[in-house]
């Protein structure tokens, strides 16, 4: 994939020549060459004269995977934001181009996939308890912010009265609760209603079906 900030070897290798001895090509135009000089500038470092951007070192396409990979082992295997944090010093690595990256980790993908099926199977299938709370805030919220919440299947995050802030399951889950909720507590008075505490009664009826996508 080629990322416009970060140069080819060749274009690299082409810069340098230019900035050091002030060799070119007649392939080059002169607009280009005036946007390499006023741009970039050349350090000495260890004997090399190396490519910069200001203060930080310019890289080639051909150094951006080994580059990355040095970075996301440094910050033991952290995220975007850690990788963004060691890698500020190189030029044209930007958040885009590490999450990309962190999309071919194979140790961070079999790491999410634990914690996603820890998170599956310790807090709706095996705890009931914890199942029948997120049910119970899934219900409140949808009586009071009404049917345009079950209108989406991405993440909900939902103040209440500025007391806390939850984070709700995708809605496509919503089904699998409501199936081990009957499982589990087949005889609740909540499948009738479910009286809450929020400075003052909510009587929520829950005899009313679900409505997903206004339908």
């Amino acid at each position: 994939m080629k990322y416009f900030l970060i140069p080819t070897k060749t274009t690299y290798d082409k810069i340098s020549k230019y900035l050091t001895k002030n060799q070119v090509d007649g392939s080059i135009s002169i607009n280009t060459l005036t946007h390499w000089r006023k741009v970039y500038s050349i350090k000495e470092v260890d004997n090399q004269n190396l490519v910069y951007y200001g203060e930080r070192k310019v890289i080639c396409e051909e150094e951006l995977f080994e580059v990355l990979h040095k970075a996301h082992v440094f910050v033991g295997h952290g995220g975007r934001d850690l990788m963004t944090n060691a890698l500020r010093g190189f030029y044209g690595v930007g958040r885009k181009v590490i999450a990309i990256y962190l999309q071919t980790c194979t140790e961070c993908e079999h790491k999410r996939a634990r914690i996603k099926k820890n998170i599956v199977k310790k807090e709706i299938v095996t705890n009931p308890k914890a199942m029948l709370k997120v049910i119970k805030w899934i219900l409140l919220i949808w009586r009071v912010r009404g049917t345009a919440f079950i209108r989406g299947f991405w993440l909900f995050r939902i103040n209440i009265q500025n007391l806390f802030t939850y984070e709700l399951f995708k809605i496509k889950i919503l089904v699998q609760l409501l199936f081990y909720w009957k499982k589990f507590s087949p005889n609740l008075d909540l499948l009738k209603y479910y009286k809450l505490e929020m400075g003052e009664n909510l009587k929520m009826n829950i005899s009313t079906p679900f409505v997903v996508n206004g339908k």
